[in-house]
């Protein structure tokens, strides 16, 4: 049989457009294969998160409920826990069901799935950050109301030259630099620290919530008055979680806050130095947990001069 021109022409053509389809499909193939592996490394990533969540929740369940019914603003504390919980439980779920999403991608391969599967991988990713982020709160909530509440059980009480009675936690910020400050065998060195131990944040900013920090902050208003050769510098740190520069620039915005509060109450300007230092003198080096995270962000006084 004779083919003529124009049939070998287009023999050739639709050979070069199969060749065409069939390099397009390889392609797509290779480009969904590799979605899928960086959609499956995602997921992975979410285990050990989803597992430490757990962890700090159950570490929080019995001081939660404690603290519950002991002090003011521990029901909210409680409400706010079990919301997480409730979240956390779905996103456990959620997780076994992408991990049967991901091998039905993988027997069937085909990319609108994959690009389903990897939104999906995506928002869950996004959801167990805001958990995270709740969980962080709850920390920090519970220190607090954890001093509160030996604030109330077992008060410190000091009467300064001046009549002003402080009123504190026994192992609070205000029992030691007190000690520090009358302690003729210490001088100031620039290496004994004194943690804050009532100050509170709005959220993971700067901005200090003066409203739940007022009493302790009126409380080192009053020593400083007491003692008027008394220079103190205030010092914010972070953990290690993040970018060092923007940590160093976090914890210079709260010293500065916490400086900037007691110098709007009367302490000289002059008495009063801050410095942010990042994550630089960790309380708790291994920066592993959300408990020790916790310790490390904190805002701390040093006594220069006194």
């Amino acid at each position: 049989m004779r083919i003529g021109f124009r049939s070998g022409a287009t023999l050739v053509a639709l050979s070069v457009i199969c060749s065409g389809m069939t390099a397009g499909c390889n392609r797509e193939k290779k480009e969904t294969k590799q979605l899928l592996t960086d959609t499956v490394r995602s997921y992975q990533e979410l285990h050990p998160k989803l597992t430490e969540l757990k962890a700090t929740l159950r570490g929080l369940h019995k001081d939660v409920e404690d603290l519950a019914t002991k002090v003011p603003g521990g029901s909210d504390m409680r409400s706010k826990y079990f919301n997480a919980d409730e979240v956390l439980g779905v996103l456990d779920a959620k997780m076994k069901w992408l991990s049967g999403e991901i091998e039905a991608a993988r027997r069937d391969l085909k990319k609108d799935q994959v690009v389903s599967l990897r939104l999906a991988v995506a928002q869950t990713a996004d959801d167990m950050g805001q958990v995270n982020k709740v969980v962080v709160e709850l920390m920090h909530e519970r220190g607090r109301l954890r001093r509160v509440a030996a604030l109330f059980k077992a008060p410190y009480e000091h009467r300064l030259s001046t009549g002003y009675l402080v009123k504190a936690a026994n192992d609070g910020v205000e029992s030691q630099l007190i000690d520090f400050i009358q302690a003729t065998d210490k001088k100031a060195d620039r290496s004994s620290w004194f943690v804050f131990d009532r100050l509170m944040f709005a959220g993971a900013g700067a901005d200090l919530d003066i409203l739940g920090s007022r009493s302790q902050l009126e409380n080192i208003v009053q020593i400083l008055r007491a003692y008027p050769d008394v220079k103190l510098k205030i010092g914010g740190f972070t953990d290690s979680k993040g970018a060092v520069a923007s940590n160093k620039k976090l914890s210079t915005a709260r010293a500065e806050a916490v400086r900037t509060a007691l110098v709007q109450s009367g302490v000289n300007a002059d008495r009063l130095e801050a410095e942010g230092y990042g994550p630089l003198h960790p309380l708790c080096p291994a920066n592993d947990t959300e408990e020790c995270k916790a310790r490390n962000r904190r805002v701390a006084a040093l006594v220069t001069a006194k």
